[in-house]
């Protein structure tokens, strides 16, 4: 009994299953590529690779890092979606279909919207120290984060421009925009008109 197209078979199952884990390899490392741009395309600022390195000083003269700021604003987005959502089921208040909540310039925080549920949201929020305090911090991360999103140049004439952006978006007429939902919390910054 011949042996040589036995053989030629083996071969060729070992090269198809070679070509396929070259394949599989090079489309999970285009994948990678492909989820790393779609999180920095991300809306609101929050995800951007772009300023993740960079430091800035605030109008009091403190030093803050984009980073660091990113982090911090997402941690906070997630602990409001978890204390809105518990001081609703514990006060009976249905919010399965959304809450948007706005943050004024002087950082006090007001349900948006009419019916029913609104002035029960709002006296949850009110009544809850740490959410609105929790509103409030996100709320100027960030403005910080869209500041340095517009920020061209390096050195002082980035400090400039992040500076300039920042005044725009804390004059008295700015707020930040919540959207408190079901599979997560979003963010947005409405600059002075």
């Amino acid at each position: 009994m011949p042996l040589g197209p036995i053989e030629s078979v083996g071969l060729l199952a070992v090269g198809a299953t070679a070509a396929a884990s070259t394949v599989a390899g090079q489309s999970a490392k285009f994948a990678g590529l492909i989820r790393g741009k779609l999180r920095s395309m991300q809306p609101g600022g929050l995800s951007s690779a772009q300023g993740s390195a960079r430091q800035f000083r605030l109008p009091d003269g403190s030093l803050v890092d984009i980073g660091q700021i990113r982090a911090s604003a997402k941690a906070d987005l997630t602990q409001i979606q978890s204390r809105l959502t518990g001081d609703a089921a514990q006060n009976g208040v249905d919010i399965s279909a959304g809450v948007t909540l706005q943050v004024d310039a002087n950082g006090v925080a007001h349900v948006l919207g009419s019916g029913s549920q609104q002035s029960a949201l709002d006296t949850l929020v009110a009544a809850d120290s740490q959410l609105d305090s929790l509103l409030s911090s996100a709320a100027q991360k960030a403005r910080i984060l869209q500041a340095a999103e517009v920020v061209s140049g390096s050195g002082s004439t980035a400090q400039q421009s992040f500076q300039s952006a920042l005044a725009g978006l804390s004059g008295p007429l700015s707020s930040v925009t919540f959207s408190v939902g079901p599979q997560g919390t979003s963010i947005h910054v409405d600059p002075s008109e």
